[in-house]
């Protein structure tokens, strides 16, 4: 079920090769700087925070140091952080049987198939993974609202991933 809005989503935003946003290269100069050790600067010298998205410098600074170039990164972490909305927005909607998946199917693939979700995936910015973090973190907390009661190691894991959301933009 997935599956066809993954590969949906990997065909049109190939489409949009070799698209990439511009704001991207300055997330993309702070991590390369951060993967050489030399912090979370533009330039030697005085220091100056001129990122906006914490998590996703992180994260693609991290990809560099294991050998990963920084534009292919970006988009990696785009498109995984796209197939992960897929992949909550089939999890909300997982149906008790395989008859029952059709509104699944048409949720993700729609999704898939939107220009903006194709482009944000390999445009270079944290979008894809800010939405995969709050499509979790929301789709998580759906059976707890449910309940008049809940304990603290049950909201854990999706206010970490909104916490991280905060982080990413």
């Amino acid at each position: 079920m997935a599956l066809a809005a993954i590969v949906i989503l990997l065909a049109r935003s190939r489409h949009y090769l070799p698209f990439m946003v511009d704001d991207a290269f300055i997330s993309l100069r702070y991590a390369e700087r951060l993967a050489a050790g030399n912090g979370l600067t533009w330039t030697d010298g005085e220091r100056v925070e001129g990122y906006t998205n914490l998590l996703w410098v992180l994260c693609t600074a991290a990809l560099h140091v294991l050998g990963v170039d920084l534009v292919v990164a970006a988009r990696l972490l785009g498109l995984l952080g796209m197939t992960a909305t897929l992949l909550a927005v089939v999890y909300a909607h997982a149906p008790p049987s395989a008859r029952a998946a059709l509104p699944a199917v048409i949720a993700s693939c729609g999704l898939a198939l939107t220009g903006p979700a194709a482009v944000w995936s390999i445009g270079g910015m944290e979008q894809p993974l800010l939405a995969a973090l709050v499509a979790w973190g929301i789709v998580l907390c759906f059976p707890l609202l449910e309940r008049s009661t809940v304990n603290t190691s049950e909201v854990l894991l999706p206010g970490t991933l909104l916490a991280l959301a905060c982080l990413t933009r």
